[in-house]
């Protein structure tokens, strides 16, 4: 059901029940939810909500799913808080069970998006009004930031809640670009994008290789305490494949950040 429901949500009509009139009388209710793995794409989404509200009406929201990867996101999740940006323990943070996944695809569970959507919008009740967030890149989905967006999750879940994307221009570079220019990369470097759910980041899966990828674009790969155990041969040539065969698949500045990371390990 998820899947149709994913389905269906691209091609959702606008929500007739669309008054700003209405919602602004209720902005005291006002949420900006943000579904956080910690990883570097949801911990920048966050950090960008954090400096546009000054940590007001922040809501933190993780999931599990009986996926191997929950409880080495949830160990990295903790240390981040504690460890990495102390920040993070001021906003409110809930957890939440996703029903397990009946296909999966690698470490994608079909239909997955949609059910942290829904459970993000349903989990804090109403009256709710305000924004989901989500740490999608550039050419992830193109719903979002309009009132089709927010007709998405009223007919999902009858809560009023407008899906955001603020990461929808960015690559992994541009991620890591936002730390540096807050002279926080070393602390941006021990978030935990990975898939295979260990303590420590893999360096080996694919999730690794994007991380990586972010990091040698700006020659700062070396601030990635896991490196010496990296091998990312596997990536480095389905990649190459790929980028110079179908450059369609990816936009020019994804192909160029991503040949860069390429090389960069090759001359290491």
């Amino acid at each position: 059901m998820s899947a149709l429901l994913e389905a269906l949500a691209a091609n959702v009509p606008e929500s007739p029940l669309y008054d700003p009139d209405r919602f602004a009388a209720i902005a005291a209710n006002y949420r900006i939810i943000v579904p956080w793995s910690g990883g570097l794409d949801s911990t920048t989404a966050v950090d960008l909500a954090f400096e546009e509200t000054q940590g007001e009406n922040i809501v933190l929201f993780s999931t599990t799913s009986g996926q191997p990867w929950d409880a080495g996101e949830r160990r990295a999740r903790h240390f981040i808080k504690r460890d990495v940006f102390p920040m993070l323990q001021s906003l409110e943070h809930v957890e939440a069970v996703l029903p397990s996944a009946t296909t999966t695809y690698g470490h994608v569970q079909v239909g997955r998006n949609i059910q942290i959507i829904n459970a993000a919008a349903n989990k804090l009740g109403p009256p709710l009004w305000g924004e989901v967030w989500l740490g999608w890149l550039h050419g992830e989905t193109h719903i979002a930031d309009s009132d089709k967006s927010l007709a998405v999750v009223d007919r999902l879940t009858r809560q009023t809640a407008r899906i955001h994307l603020p990461l929808r221009h960015h690559t992994k570079a541009d991620l890591v670009a936002h730390w540096i220019e807050r002279g926080l990369v070393e602390r941006a470097a021990q978030l935990y994008s990975c898939f295979v759910g260990g303590p420590t980041p893999c360096g080996r899966c694919q999730a690794c290789f994007r991380f990586y990828v972010g990091f040698a674009w700006h020659d700062a790969e070396h601030h990635l305490s896991w490196l010496p155990k990296a091998d990312f041969s596997k990536h480095i040539t389905k990649y190459r494949d790929v980028m110079v065969n179908h450059p369609h698949r990816y936009t020019p500045r994804r192909i160029r950040q991503t040949l860069h990371a390429c090389n960069r390990w090759e001359a290491q």
